[in-house]
Parts: structure tokens; sequence; C-alpha cells
């Protein structure tokens, strides 16, 4: 029970907000997952609708896969050239100036788009969740 307690509550941290609860035989009744990793060049990737992927470091990566996932890289002083993904649908992004988001969109179904764009703090704004709408990346 200890796993999925921590499970859920990286996901949520992470921006999950659907509510996880418990069978008898302790298995979470949604597909859940969540991974973090910190350092130079760490990698950290989440599978599975309501997934939260989280990674800090220079040249690091986040990714998510999964409905309603999210991706993002944590500010640090060091976070730069990194990247995070989301590529499920309904999922989102964010991540410090510096740094790279790259998110899905999806109609029916249907993959229409994949927009990548470097955070500025202009037209993106730093840690600040972003979705892809209409082709273009919209806060969430």
């Amino acid at each position: 029970m200890t796993k999925y307690i921590i499970i859920a509550s990286l996901a949520i941290l992470c921006g999950c907000n659907k509510e996880v609860t418990y069978s008898e035989g302790l298995i979470p009744e949604v597909d859940i997952s969540a991974s973090a990793a910190t350092g130079d060049c760490s990698a950290s990737s989440a599978t599975g609708d309501y997934s939260a992927s989280a990674a800090t470091g220079k040249r690091s990566f986040a990714a998510s896969i999964g409905d309603v996932s999210s991706a993002e890289i944590l500010p640090s002083e060091s976070a730069k050239n990194s990247v995070a993904i989301a590529i499920g649908s309904s999922s989102k992004v964010r991540a410090p100036l510096g740094c790279w988001i790259v998110c899905a969109e999806w109609v029916n179904d249907v993959v229409i788009g994949v927009k990548t764009v470097k955070v500025d703090g202009k037209k993106i704004k730093e840690n600040t969740w972003y979705t892809v709408k209409r082709g273009k990346f919209v806060e969430a």
C-alpha cells in the first residue's frame, strides 16, 4: 500500500488531479504512474493515463505518455536545455526559462499535431502549464 501512496502523491504533485482509490487487492483502480529524476542529464518517463513525470538538472528529460498526463522540468539553477514532453490526449507540460516543451494535440482519439517551443519568458512563460489547442500552445 505504501508504494501506491507514494506513486499517487508524486502524480498529484506533478499535476494529476484524478482521485485515486484502491480495491481489496491494494491495486489502484486508475491507470496511474509517476516518475522523477534529479541531476544533470537525468531522464524520467511515465506511461499510462494520469501519469506524471518530472526531472531536474541541465540537459535533462521528462516524458509522459498517456491521456491527461503531465511532464515538467523542475526549476533549478542548472535547469538549462532540458526537455519536457507530454504526448497523450489532454496532457500538459511546463519548464523553466531556456528549456523546451513538447506537446501533442488530439481530436477524436487521433493525433493531429505535435508542437515544440523553447521557453523564452515572453511568448511562453516559464514554469507555467501549457497544452496545445488549434495548433498553438495555450495555458492549461
